[in-house]
């Protein structure tokens, strides 16, 4: 654990554990997915992603979510909606804006 814990991961790290999957906005709140469970924390996406210690790496993949790298296991296309899948079997919605940055944040 950093010194550096920002306020955001200090607001739910006591309870669900630093280990990031995704975190997804819902209105005022940020629901935040780890690998011991998930809780919703008073605060914006945009801010929250701002808030990350470096040691997180990962993609906003649509204005409504964040995924770390070291979950995406793919990549697909269905139904002209693009997805990445994570290896916890969960689906994440890739918006067409944000296409090309994943795509590219994918490759690195």
């Amino acid at each position: 654990l950093s010194q550096h814990e920002s306020e955001f991961v200090a607001k739910f790290s006591k309870s669900i554990g630093l280990d990031i999957i995704y975190m997804m906005s819902e209105l005022h709140y940020v629901r935040v997915v780890t690998a011991n469970g998930e809780t919703l924390v008073l605060h914006n996406l945009k801010d929250a992603i701002a808030e990350l210690p470096s040691e997180y790496s990962g993609v906003q993949t649509h204005r409504s979510y964040w995924v770390a790298s070291k979950f995406i296991e793919s990549i697909k296309e269905k139904n002209g909606q693009t997805i990445l899948i994570l290896s916890t079997g969960k689906t994440i919605p890739v918006s067409r804006r944000k296409l090309a940055e994943v795509k590219e944040f994918l490759v690195k």
